[in-house]
């Protein structure tokens, strides 16, 4: 039904159901719930950026497979409860030490993909294939860029941290 085009090349059924669905939310949800439930989405798209990154530029060990996809779920994992326990657990001190906890785990992971995931020879890794036949650069050499690991993990880490602030009301619409 979606893919349905026009002679005309327009998605004509595709954009009646998906503007009278948004429609009818925009008429009963409150902005302020909206708004938080927009900025979620967009933020939950740039943590999967970042783990796309990383799955890109790294790749699981040899004899592990999906290793480095169930680090990442793990990573995004942590940081979520990280965030949401630092933002709001309770103020106390069993509050903070478990807030502590949660984001010493989180940057434990975080190191553990960058020292146990070895980098991607090819952009991609060796699982990326073209059609039937997997891509080979020969020798050529992709641009590098440094802290790979690191950086979209600390990334991905304030994304679920600015999630976490929202109004969680607006968030599970």
């Amino acid at each position: 039904m979606f893919c349905e085009v026009t002679p005309a090349g327009n998605l004509r059924k595709g954009t009646i159901v998906a503007g009278t669905i948004m429609t009818f939310i925009a008429t009963f949800v409150p902005f302020e719930y909206l708004d938080d439930f927009v900025s979620a989405g967009i933020l939950v798209a740039f943590s999967i950026t970042n783990s796309s990154l990383v799955i890109m530029r790294r790749e699981s060990p040899e004899n592990t497979p999906f290793y480095l996809e169930k680090l990442l779920l793990l990573f995004n994992g942590l940081s979520f409860l990280s965030a949401v326990v630092s933002v709001h657990g309770p103020r106390n001190i069993v509050g903070k030490f478990l807030a502590f906890c949660f984001i010493v785990a989180t940057a434990a992971v975080g190191f553990w993909i960058s020292w146990s995931c070895p980098s991607s020879a090819v952009f991609g890794g060796k699982s990326i294939t073209m059609g039937n036949h997997k891509r080979d650069n020969g020798n050529q050499q992709y641009f590098q860029t440094p802290f790979v690991p690191l950086i979209p993990c600390l990334g991905t880490f304030i994304n679920w941290f600015l999630i976490a602030q929202l109004d969680f009301l607006g968030i599970f619409l």
